[in-house]
């Protein structure tokens, strides 16, 4: 599938309708990379109306973020495996920090600083999957930020 870069509006309103039809209790949606990309964008503005989620356009408002459920996107992440992530690990009452292509310094990345400020209870690093072994998309695992 496309990444979301390169994704339709109406794919990428699919792909969120799928997102919180999946995890109703989603309140953030985090879009770290969105302000490179507007597609989409007023569908996410119109369910912020609807009261269905708060969503950030900018990696900045993200540290010390309240909230139960935070959802971390980034563009370049095929959505057929973004969505498989974070059924895999989006268990009832998780913060879950989707990260993409992090490599082996994900302890570093940007996408791992965020995770430990907003006390996400897990990192789902893509690019870890080489440090541990795992060679397929489908065998990430999610990585505990607390000690």
């Amino acid at each position: 599938m496309e990444d979301r870069a390169a994704m339709s509006s109406e794919d990428l309103s699919a792909f969120y309708e799928t997102l919180l039809t999946e995890f109703p209790s989603i309140e953030f949606i985090v879009d770290a990379f969105a302000d490179h990309d507007q597609c989409g964008d007023h569908y996410l503005r119109h369910l912020e109306e609807l009261g269905r989620c708060q969503f950030y356009r900018s990696r900045k408002v993200v540290n010390g973020m309240p909230g139960n459920r935070c959802v971390f996107l980034n563009p370049r992440t095929q959505v057929s495996k973004l969505v498989e992530d974070v059924l895999y690990a989006g268990s009832a009452g998780q913060k879950i920090i989707l990260g993409s292509d992090a490599g082996l310094a994900w302890e570093t990345s940007t996408e791992y600083q965020i995770a430990l400020g907003i006390g996400a209870d897990y990192f789902v690093a893509e690019g870890c999957s080489t440090q541990r072994q795992l060679n397929k998309l489908d065998e990430i695992i999610a990585c505990e930020t607390k000690t």
